[in-house]
């Protein structure tokens, strides 16, 4: 389920960047996942690039904040924070902080106020996912650190062909003719079937 839900949001992305859309505000709120019992999900972005803001508390999780800053804090990438130009490389790094939550249950970056969190965006190193769940993997580690990576030119694109490439490499790690096939398989989006119990 999971990977139906990265790879639904991926391809709605590379869609959007395709037509010279940029998001700005991917977040949880603004996906929306709908899954017909026994059938595959079906993601649809919504709330396209900032067309209004509203204040609000709840800048952590919630909505999109007036003044400056044109986002929600949490998915923030650093150049958006800088308001510096952003193109898609900054919604890739917001689909990895989504990517983050949607594996590890967690944020990467939490923090007692916006400041603390927008320097933590800009400035510090990720934690690992799978320093919150160890049986992701080293793969999933890099794809996502990628995404999460300072500067945009090291964010892979496009979004889908990036998990492509890691499903690809995890079924070569198993076949026979692989040296890891004998030992323990490093990623596979099966994995994250084992972590669905109990994580949002």
């Amino acid at each position: 389920y999971k990977r139906q839900i990265l790879r639904g949001l991926a391809a709605a992305l590379d869609a959007a960047h395709a037509h010279g859309v940029v998001h700005r505000d991917l977040k949880p709120a603004n996906v929306l996942v709908q899954r017909p019992k026994g059938g595959q999900a079906t993601v649809k972005l919504v709330d396209f690039g900032i067309a209004k803001l509203r204040p609000d508390t709840a800048w952590a999780e919630g909505t999109t904040q007036t003044g400056q800053l044109l986002g929600t804090p949490a998915y923030m990438s650093p150049e958006l924070i800088r308001g510096q130009t952003v193109d898609g490389k900054a919604d890739a790094y917001a689909f990895g902080v989504l990517a983050y939550r949607l594996l590890t249950g967690r944020l990467p970056f939490v923090a007692d106020s916006v400041f603390e969190l927008l320097v933590q965006h800009t400035e510090s190193p990720p934690p690992r996912p799978s320093s919150a769940v160890p049986e992701l993997g080293a793969n999933v580690d890099a794809l996502v650190l990628a995404l999460l990576a300072k500067d945009p030119a090291q964010r892979p694109k496009p979004l889908l062909e990036a998990l492509e490439r890691l499903e690809t490499h995890a079924a070569v790690a198993r076949t026979p003719e692989s040296p890891r096939a004998r030992g323990p398989v490093p990623v596979s989006y099966t994995h994250l079937r084992a972590h669905e119990t109990g994580r949002n």
